[in-house]
């Protein structure tokens, strides 16, 4: 059997299932989990601001929230970029500064 990772064919960043997941869209659990914060009306890390004073042991309680909070926030991913901006004019700079932001929230330009 041929190993996928080693499998000339595969491409980083391409899938072999077109119809699969687009990006950026949350899968499933992720997805529930946010519906259920919501009807809780629960943001942690407001939470954790806002009980801070009125817990015991608030290490702990932030520690929790911060783990939830994973759940309800997207991961932010840095943008690798090699373009002297100074070597742009106005246009190219916010039309560069534009795809970039398309780019970083998976959007196709």
């Amino acid at each position: 059997m041929t190993d996928p990772v080693k499998n000339k064919n595969l491409q980083k960043g391409k899938t072999n299932n077109p119809n699969g997941r687009p990006k950026g869209v949350p899968n499933k659990r992720t997805l529930e989990a946010r519906l259920i914060f919501d009807e809780l009306e629960f943001d942690p890390i407001r939470k954790a601001i806002t009980k801070l004073k009125e817990v015991q042991d608030p290490e702990l309680y932030i520690t929790s929230c911060i783990k939830l909070a994973k759940y309800y926030y997207p991961e932010l991913k840095s943008i690798d970029h090699k373009i002297d901006p100074s070597e742009l004019s106005d246009t190219e700079l916010l039309e560069e500064t534009e795809r970039l932001l398309r780019e970083a929230r998976g959007v196709q330009s």
